[in-house]
């Protein structure tokens, strides 16, 4: 019989039969994946898309966090859901359950109903807002009533109080919940790519436990007019023809709701009228601070108005995004003594059609939809792929491509790194040996800068409950998901960053594989977060001791296995010293190494005296870097797992670096089995010998090991199948971003001619390269000049090298009038009588060609040209409509005293002085304007 779930969470340790569709789900990774199910959705019968449209609405809705994945997931859902005129079954109500006049026992009320004329728009935002699921957005039900083919759309009859009426009732110190309520449900809008568009006093309840919740999802498809929003909560955009609210002008409405809402007053309450608002916000003005200047109104503390003034940048990209600020308002201590809220549907499960889903049935649908198991993510253009090759064509080039990507700007860089991600992101590993995988981690060691795919988007950590701290690092539990947060301390982070692109390409069942990593306190100091699972089984050194001997020695078999693996690939080199507390235990009873810089992150001081005195009884005296110093730590940590003592426990902490690490301490065989400590068999023993012996070469290799292993008794293994890692609510908020391949190339481009022969000139002084290039033949002159031009128009945009290239250029044409080709023109001669003015470095003549005005040049030394020529080359790369179009120059005169004659349009009015005398003085604004 095929499995079924129902469209809720599981209980706490019990698999979820969603896993596996969440996994599918989130194969929608792109917007060209989205766009193909939206495509091959329509091919399915009835039922099979009212089966996808649940199956995408359940799992999204189970998400905690969302990404941009989730985004993409959501936009499949509505366009399918839109198409096929269904909805969810469980966000649609049964008939019986509507409320018609009266005592309802329900609590619902019909809202809105579809007409015949109800736009495609407004529907379709009406699927969005059904689907939608969060404690502060009303819920919306469609529902199809009695002899109606069409459906209407209800919701529960919670409150009708609107927040700024119930917040006059509150003290001043109870109203900042409220606010947050309202940035959680608009950032779970903006997430999902949803736009409010008429967020305001009007559109936000509030319910009988005092939550905010936003509605009116549909009130910008309602209205023909672009903006629904009052003036007073209008940005200034939305006065320009043609506009439409974005997730800019939603920021700026709410920011002027926290200022009612906190305040009582309007926002702009400096203005007596609604016009006079209206001219404030086109000015640029921002709302006056209530409580101050004898303006009336509850007072606004200090952290609570900067972050409300944020929200009214003038300019959109200055404001903040939603997640930012919710970011900035988790932050301030909020004091919340309302209840807790109901659960968010309030609707009785009866009321909701079934909602049992047929998991087998789902994920035939899912894979029939998704097309082949192969991603369908973007892949990297031969010609990008060639031009980053030839950046790292040997480790000669690689050093220089590591010099030159530096220089980059920071967008240039990300674009760059998540480009060498797509590159490398198909090898079944990152050796040592690749050269572009070196490039990425040298990147994303100096600038810390990584790409996007690497990031767990929107994972936060849960400041008051730190679960263990030492001087590298603070452990703490996840906010909303079940994971660890590993907040590395400044002057520790530089293995696990430099190792990052090979983690995340590193696969192996022994492994802990990569899970995300993302930078936390942005109004402070960024902090290096690395997101671990939250494994219940705990570290190796806790686990073992619960189970018999014959038992643990699968767990040491999975340790040999993990570093057979690793060494293979990499260099044990920096990872750091394998421990009893560096290996976690999976939920299915299997090791899985901390590698990469992570081997402390579950490290308990309050347990141990210190992080030195503990790993000293893991550490090889000699080569603790080596490989074979890894096999002695190996040989420890089986010790410990055996025995259930530390190895070398007969020594005590304080004399353990003395007598073990720079001593000739032997491991003790243990004699007896106790409450405290076991026997070991012979080849148990022997194969710990053996790992710590004191000279390197007498040391196993892993496959001598891994035999010794196979020849001792070990219970058969019986453990579960290795789940799959890493869990799949982290994983979907990794997303990969689309590419931009012409920005892509403009980076590489940079790096190259900054990396190839253009680094060589600028690498030193400006005055001797343009001194040893003047020395040159003719034509080589112009091959270079050539050269540096082409740099300067299509190629560098970072204005350090830019100003060094062009004082190159200008130096070298001054003292030899060679320009760049592309300036030269042939054939074009000047009416000396045709004097037009006289000033500067020569005198304008109209050309012979009436459309041209030709420039004759003073003939002056060379070298007295410079900065005139440089201005000649910052003209001929300008382009705006009100500078006069540079058209070309052309030389002048013999050949051994040429002057030089600049070309551009004549311009029948004259200059602008003469113009404007004979225009009427409103008229002249216009000019000086341009």
């Amino acid at each position: 019989m095929a499995s079924q779930a129902p469209a809720n969470n599981p209980p706490p340790n019990v698999s979820d039969p969603f896993a596996p569709l969440q996994q599918l789900v989130s194969r929608i990774d792109s917007e060209s994946r989205a766009k193909e199910v939206i495509d091959r959705a329509r091919n399915l019968n009835a039922e099979e898309q009212q089966l996808l449209v649940d199956v995408l609405s359940t799992t999204l809705n189970k998400s905690k966090i969302l990404s941009q994945r989730h985004a993409r997931a959501w936009f499949a859902l509505i366009k399918i859901a839109s198409s096929a005129h269904v909805f969810a079954r469980d966000r649609t109500i049964r008939s019986e359950y509507i409320a018609t006049g009266g005592d309802a026992s329900a609590c619902i009320k019909v809202v809105r109903q579809i007409q015949d004329d109800t736009s495609v728009i407004c529907h379709e935002k009406l699927v969005e807002w059904v689907h939608l699921s969060h404690p502060n957005i009303l819920p919306l039900y469609s529902v199809f009533l009695e002899s109606e083919d069409r459906p209407s759309f209800v919701s529960p009859s919670t409150s009708t109080v609107k927040i700024c009426d119930h917040a006059r009732n509150l003290k001043s110190d109870r109203r900042l919940p409220l606010i947050l309520d309202v940035v959680d449900g608009l950032c779970h809008l903006h997430q999902l790519n949803i736009i409010h568009g008429g967020l305001g006093p009007e559109t936000v309840l509030v319910s009988v436990e005092g939550r905010a919740l936003i509605t009116d999802l549909d009130v910008t498809s309602k209205e023909e007019d672009s903006s629904v929003l009052s003036i007073r909560y209008s940005a200034p955009e939305l006065s320009l023809e043609d506009s439409r609210p974005t997730k800019a002008t939603d920021i700026w409405a709410f920011g002027c709701l926290g200022h009612e809402v906190l305040s009582g007053k309007v926002p702009f309450c400096q203005c007596s009228s609604d016009i006079k608002a209206n001219s404030a916000i086109a000015r640029g003005d921002k709302p006056a601070r209530p409580g101050q200047d004898r303006r009336g109104g509850g007072a606004i503390n200090d952290t609570t108005w900067d972050l409300l003034m944020m929200c009214w940048e003038y300019a959109a990209v200055d404001r903040p995004t939603s997640l930012k600020f919710q970011e900035m308002l988790s932050h301030i201590r909020i004091e919340d003594v309302r209840p807790e809220p109901k659960p968010e549907s309030i609707i009785e499960p009866e009321a909701a059609k079934s909602s049992v889903i047929d998991v087998e049935l789902a994920k035939a649908i899912l894979s029939q939809v998704l097309g082949s198991n192969q991603a369908t993510s973007q892949q990297v253009p031969k010609r990008l792929r060639d031009t980053l090759f030839r950046l790292v064509r040997d480790s000669e080039a690689l050093s220089a491509a590591q010099v030159a990507a530096k220089k980059l700007d920071r967008d240039d860089t990300q674009t760059l790194v998540d480009l060498i991600e797509l590159v490398v992101k198909d090898l079944p590993y990152l050796p040592r040996s690749n050269l572009t995988g070196q490039l990425l981690e040298d990147i994303m060691e100096s600038t810390y800068i990584f790409p996007q795919y690497y990031r767990a988007s929107g994972v936060q950590y849960d400041p008051t409950r730190l679960v263990s701290e030492y001087p590298r690092a603070k452990l703490y539990e996840g906010r909303m998901l079940r994971v660890r947060i590993c907040i590395v301390k400044p002057g520790y982070t530089g293995t696990t960053v430099r190792n990052l692109a090979l983690w995340a390409n590193m696969s192996h069942p022994n492994i802990l594989p990569f899970h995300g990593v993302f930078h936390e306190n942005l109004m402070e100091s960024p902090q290096f977060c690395v997101v671990l699972p939250h494994l219940k089984n705990g570290t190796l050194e806790d686990y073992a001791p619960t189970l018999p001997q014959k038992s643990r020695m699968l767990l040491i078999s999975d340790v040999a296995s993990g570093l057979a693996y690793f060494q293979n690939i990499a260099d044990w080199r920096g990872q750091g010293i394998l421990t009893g507390s560096g290996v976690v235990i999976s939920d299915g009873g299997r090791a899985l190494i901390l590698l990469f810089g992570m081997n402390y992150a579950f490290f308990q001081e309050k347990i141990h005296n210190s992080w030195n005195t503990y790993i000293y009884r893991f550490l090889c005296p000699s080569d603790s870097g080596s490989a074979e110093g890894l096999i002695w730590s190996f040989g420890c940590l089986s010790y410990q797992v055996l025995s259930r003592k530390f190895p070398f426990y007969q020594v005590p902490d304080e004399q353990v670096d003395e007598e073990v690490y720079f001593g000739d301490e032997r491991l003790i065989r243990p004699d007896r089995a106790d409450a405290e400590m076991d026997e070991m068999d012979d080849k148990a023993w022997e194969l710990i010998v053996k790992c710590c012996a004191q000279e390197p070469e007498d040391r196993p290799d892993w496959s001598q090991i891994r035999e010794m292993l196979a020849n001792m008794e070990i219970e058969e293994d019986c453990r579960p199948p290795a789940t799959p890692l890493p869990i799949p609510e982290v994983q979907v908020l990794r997303s990969r971003p689309e590419l931009d391949i012409d920005r892509a190339e403009i980076a590489l481009n940079q790096a190259e001619v900054l990396h190839g022969p253009l680094s060589e000139l600028l690498e030193n002084h400006t005055k001797d390269v343009a001194a040893t290039i003047v020395e040159l033949e003719h034509d080589d002159i112009q091959t270079i000049v050539n050269f540096l031009d082409q740099a300067l128009k299509e190629r560098l945009s970072i204005s350090e090298e830019r100003n060094r290239v062009l004082a190159i250029l200008s130096r070298i044409t001054s003292s030899t009038l060679i320009f760049p080709q592309r300036y030269e023109l042939k054939g074009i001669k000047y009416d000396p009588h045709k004097f037009i003015a006289q000033g500067g470095y020569g005198t304008v003549y109209q050309g012979i060609d009436p459309s041209m005005c030709i420039k004759l040049m003073k003939q002056l030394n060379t070298g007295a040209l410079t900065s005139w020529i440089k201005e000649v080359i910052l003209w001929a790369h300008s382009s705006h409509p009100n500078v006069l179009p540079f058209l070309g120059v052309f030389l002048e005169g013999q050949i051994n005293s040429p002057q030089p004659c600049l070309v551009s349009p004549f311009m029948k009015n004259g200059n602008m002085k003469d113009y404007a005398a004979r225009l009427p003085q409103k008229s002249r604004l216009p000019l000086a304007s341009s």
